[in-house]
């Protein structure tokens, strides 16, 4: 079973989300903010890291490019309520594979993870 580590803060978003990968197969580890995302990545091997991009402390941005100085090929896949160019446009020069922007729903999910 594939691993997907979910950085989020929002408690209602993480549970759907990780209902939609329940339905697609996959184990979610969610973390509720970006430091305990970077350790759980320390502890546990995961096959993709979903972020938001508004955390606390730590930006989902900042997360993004501390994983890829350390890993170049795990898929980094950014959902965000952020609609706006900046916002995309930043996470994929960092090293985001994708970006979606919330809602995230069943077909999103399986386009970017299948």
């Amino acid at each position: 079973m594939k691993v997907v580590l979910f950085v989020e803060d929002n408690d209602t978003d993480a549970l759907l989300l990780q209902i939609h990968l329940a339905k697609l197969g996959f184990l979610t580890i969610v973390c509720s903010c970006v430091m305990d995302a970077i350790l759980c990545m320390e502890k546990r091997q995961v096959d993709y890291v979903l972020t938001d991009i508004a955390m606390p402390e730590v930006s989902g941005f900042e997360l993004i490019e501390h994983i890829r100085k350390r890993n170049k090929i795990i898929p980094i896949v950014v959902i965000s309520a952020y609609a706006d160019e900046y916002s995309k446009s930043e996470a994929l020069r960092l090293g985001a594979s994708t970006y979606i922007v919330k809602p995230a729903f069943l077909e999103d999910l399986r386009r970017v993870l299948i």
